[in-house]
This record gives C-alpha cells, sequence and structure tokens, in this order.
C-alpha cells in the first residue's frame, strides 16, 4: 500500500454516527486508523481497522460487525470495493454464544461469495455441518464444486461431487451416502 505520509496527523474525528482513531490528512482518515460505526442507541456496531487513504479503505482491511449487545456477530479481512466486501478475503460468522456459524474464504464481489471459495458450516458443538470447495455465484454454489455434509457427531454423511446451479446439483456429478459407521449407504452417478 502506497500512501503519502508527509503531513499525517494522528487524531479523532466525528461525524453522524461514526467516529474514526487513527492518521489523518486534510480533516480525512489517512494512514493507519480504525473507524467505528455505532447505533442511535451508542452501542458499536460496525469497526473497520486498516490503511485509509482520503477516507476510504485501502488495501486489506479488517471488519468487525456487533449485535446490539455487544457481542461478534462477524469478522472479515480482505479487500473492499464501495462499501461491500470485494475481492480475496475471509469471513467468518458467530452464533449468539460467539462460537464460530461459519469461515468462507475466497472471491467476493460486491459482497456476496463469487468465485472460486470454500465454505465450511458448523454446528453449536463444534463440529463441522458441511463443507464446501469450489465456485460461487451470488452467494450460492454455482459450477463445479465438492460439497460434504456431516452428522452432528462429526462422521460423513454425504459427499457430492459435481456440477451445482444456484446453491443445488444440477448436471453431471456423483453422490455418495453414508451411515454413521462410515460404510457406504448409496451411491448415484
Amino acid at each position: 500500500i502506497k500512501i503519502d505520509t508527509s503531513g499525517l496527523k494522528k487524531g479523532t474525528l466525528k461525524w453522524k454516527n461514526k467516529k474514526y482513531v487513527g492518521q489523518m490528512k486534510d480533516g480525512l482518515p489517512h494512514g493507519k486508523g480504525i473507524i467505528y460505526t455505532y447505533d442511535d442507541n451508542g452501542n458499536i456496531i460496525k469497526k473497520e481497522e486498516g490503511f485509509f487513504k482520503y477516507g476510504k479503505p485501502v488495501g486489506k482491511i479488517k471488519v468487525t460487525k456487533y449485535d446490539k449487545n455487544g457481542k461478534t456477530k462477524s469478522t472479515y479481512y480482505g479487500k473492499i470495493k464501495d462499501g461491500k466486501y470485494h475481492g480475496k478475503g475471509t469471513l467468518i460468522t458467530f452464533d449468539k454464544n460467539g462460537k464460530v456459524k461459519s469461515k468462507y474464504t475466497g472471491e467476493f464481489h460486491k459482497g456476496k461469495y463469487s468465485g472460486k471459495g470454500k465454505l465450511t458450516n458448523y454446528y453449536a458443538n463444534g463440529k463441522i455441518k458441511s463443507q464446501y470447495s469450489g465456485k460461487f455465484k451470488n452467494g450460492k454454489y454455482y459450477g463445479e464444486g465438492d460439497l460434504s455434509t456431516y452428522y452432528i457427531s462429526g462422521e460423513l454423511r454425504e459427499n457430492y461431487k459435481g456440477t451445482f446451479k444456484n446453491g443445488i446439483y444440477s448436471g453431471n456429478g456423483s453422490l455418495k451416502k453414508y451411515y454413521k459407521n462410515g460404510k457406504l449407504k448409496s451411491q448415484y452417478v
């Protein structure tokens, strides 16, 4: 990241429901800093950490979103464009108890999973519920991919390798279903 650091000052800026703490230039976030966003009751709902250039985030940035009680709902680390996740990044979501609900690593387009990526969903007990690796379009499985689903105790339930359209099996592929003991239950090609 190339940012002109001449004339930078450290300080705090406040506007509407936001507060910025960090380096500034010409009255704008410029350099390393953090933007906090608050709801109407003054509770923090979002924190953006990273580098800014004349008020806009540049390069990779960390975004943490919070619920109304201040608990973390999600964290994102990657690039942002026009206020939305865009480019390569990682998004982790959490349930109301603070446990990881899902983790996506891959490409984003206008805030949605799009392009190549890997999405893992978790049960409340921390075991993997499902894992998909492949292509996405508009936040859904699309194109070639590999989807595995698991029993709540962690054993493999199903595995599908093939083509997806709008998040469901479509076209060529193979599906294998398993009993909890790991033995093959059925297979479709």
